[in-house]
């Protein structure tokens, strides 16, 4: 799936009213480092600390990002190498759907803090 149409729905329903009604997606990709970033976004995008339009974009799509964009993202990658180390974290909405995929995930995470 594409992030982007995802990432457009869940700001189209943050601006009407609140619904008890949930919203389920499904995102996958052959490319763990594709899989790794989307997570990751969507992780920030949901957190108690949102990245600014700049710095998603910047991360998104730039190969060169400004120094306070990329402390923001590695903060986020050991926010989710802290929180997702099981198919079944407390804390979040979002989830792996198996244990391969979380293991290669996280390998490229770590990969991307060194």
């Amino acid at each position: 799936g594409d992030l982007g149409n995802v990432l457009h729905t869940l700001n189209q329903q943050s601006q009407r009213r609140a619904s008890s009604r949930k919203t389920h997606f499904l995102l996958n990709d052959y490319q763990p480092d594709i899989i790794a970033r989307n997570f990751l976004i969507m992780h920030a995008v949901l957190s108690l600390n949102p990245p600014s339009e700049e710095q998603l974009l910047q991360f998104w799509y730039s190969l060169e990002v400004q120094v306070s964009v990329l402390e923001y993202w590695q903060n986020m990658t050991k926010e989710c190498l802290s929180e997702y180390r099981t198919l079944e974290s407390e804390h979040s909405t979002i989830r792996f759907m198996d244990i391969d995929t979380l293991r290669k995930v996280r390998t490229v995470w770590r990969r991307w803090l060194h």
